[in-house]
């Protein structure tokens, strides 16, 4: 054996040592974060870098954002609506050649307001129709809004996808209208820090985040930081294991300004009430009716149904209505009572 080969073997073991002996704790692959069953919301934040995404993509802007991306040498995740994927394919690719491509459902809907079979199909139509177009099935999921809960965790894991949240929002979305770009860039200035995971957005508010971007990709040069995709983040730079599942890696998101809701998710940790189950309407039980009349073993059936139940009696209180409305016979004003049965 060579003495440079020796000596990279002697450093790779002194190095396992070392961390061995500092007891940290070991990294997650991306199958140990997809079984723990939780939303990622950043990474571990012990090296240089930022996972910078953009939602509700692609858009007329597209071109001019993974531009800039190039100019400084960025990655980043888009996670995409599925009618914009369907309609701008070029655009798709355009994003895929700079990043990852994540799954935001088909048609942007509140998908806690949905059945759980709707929220399959938003999902499932989404990421098969980013894997017709860039011949890779999205391994990333967020869900509209921000808003999660458990069924949606489970039907995103059974589709083989991560649920990805953030830890630092830029501020480009607000109730009226988005900031200014210097506003934005403040707040990427004052909340990213190493293993953050940036929200923005890829809409209407894109001309002044694309101007705050200009600020903040130099920025974060100066600073050492460099951006990543998510699955890059996860793989230089993911949560320890012992952290996953705990509230050390689910740091409070700040609300999505696009929900009509007022209150923040974290308030609202309480189980939403099931929705109420919805009556047929007049012409539906119109409908079944007549259905029923039609078919004989429905129609027998049908009026077995509506037939009232009557208690079961005894024979002793058989026989005690039959007395009683005999004697109620017997007793009529107007009536003539029978002649008594001569005695023979």
């Amino acid at each position: 054996m060579s003495p440079a080969r020796l000596a990279v073997l002697v450093a790779a073991v002194a190095s396992t040592v070392v961390v061995a002996s500092s007891g940290a704790a070991p990294s997650p692959t991306f199958r140990q974060l997809l079984d723990a069953g939780i939303p990622i919301y950043c990474g571990g934040g012990t090296g240089p870098y930022v996972a910078l995404t953009f939602d509700d993509g692609p858009g007329p802007y597209t071109a001019q954002l993974v531009a800039l991306l190039k100019q400084y040498g960025a990655r980043a995740t888009f996670f995409e609506i599925g009618q914009k994927v369907v309609g701008h394919p070029g655009r798709v690719r355009m994003e895929a050649s700079v990043g990852a491509i994540g799954d935001h459902s088909f048609t942007h809907p509140n998908l806690i307001t949905l059945p759980p079979a709707q929220i399959r199909s938003e999902l499932l139509r989404t990421q098969r129709a980013i894997k017709r177009i860039t011949k890779r099935r999205p391994i990333l999921f967020r869900p509209p809004f921000g808003d999660n809960a458990s069924s949606i965790l489970q039907i995103a894991r059974s589709l083989g996808m991560l649920e990805v949240m953030w830890d630092a929002d830029s501020g480009d979305g607000s109730e009226a209208s988005t900031p200014p770009s210097e506003e934005i860039y403040q707040h990427l200035v004052d909340r990213v820090r190493a293993g953050a995971i940036v929200l923005m957005h890829e809409d209407e508010t894109v001309p002044a985040t694309l101007n705050a971007l200009k600020l903040f990709l130099p920025y974060m040069q100066q600073k050492g930081f460099k951006a990543v995709t998510v699955p890059q983040l996860l793989r230089l730079d993911p949560p320890p294991l012992e952290q996953v599942g705990s509230n050390s890696n689910r740091a409070v998101p700040r609300r999505d300004v696009r929900t009509s809701r007022s209150a923040p998710r974290h308030e609202r940790s309480q189980p939403r009430r099931p929705l109420p189950r919805r009556r047929a309407s007049p012409a539906g039980r119109a409908h079944r009716a007549s259905r029923h009349r039609r078919s004989p073993r429905l129609r027998s059936a049908w009026r077995e149904r509506r037939r009232p139940q009557r208690p079961a009696r005894s024979a002793r209180t058989r026989a005690a209505g039959a007395r009683s409305r005999s004697a109620s016979r017997g007793s009529r004003p107007g009536r003539a009572s029978r002649p008594a049965r001569a005695a023979a």
